[in-house]
């Protein structure tokens, strides 16, 4: 794993792909937790992800409330799910409505005045 001081992104981390013998063994790095666990952090807000030098507790209060305003839509057994409950794909949707909501900002294109 890899970490990358962004100006103007952040902290990112990045993983180092690696060639495996065979399918089954690609299938089971691809899907392990040192693979996922990368993404998962970069879904996280610059500021969580900037953070350096404080102990884990601090770091798990600010990822703990950050994790309380994402909601849980968990699939109903028997209904097709109209949404898909990962983590990136939450987090994108609570960017995109946390853009369409900024004080000032409507989410279409400026006016300009006459």
């Amino acid at each position: 794993m890899e970490e990358n001081k962004n100006p103007r992104r952040g902290r990112l981390c990045y993983v180092q792909s690696t060639c495996a013998s065979s399918k089954g063994l690609q299938t089971l790095i691809h899907h392990s937790f040192s693979h996922n666990g990368v993404r998962l952090f970069n879904c996280a807000p610059r500021h969580i992800r900037d953070l350096t030098g404080v102990i884990t507790d601090t770091f798990n209060h600010h990822l703990d409330k950050w994790l309380a305003d994402i909601p849980d839509q968990p699939p109903t057994p028997g209904y097709s799910s109209s949404h898909d409950n990962t983590l990136p794909s939450v987090v994108l949707e609570a960017r995109n409505r946390e853009l369409h909501t900024t004080p000032g900002m409507s989410g279409s294109p400026p006016q300009l005045r006459r």
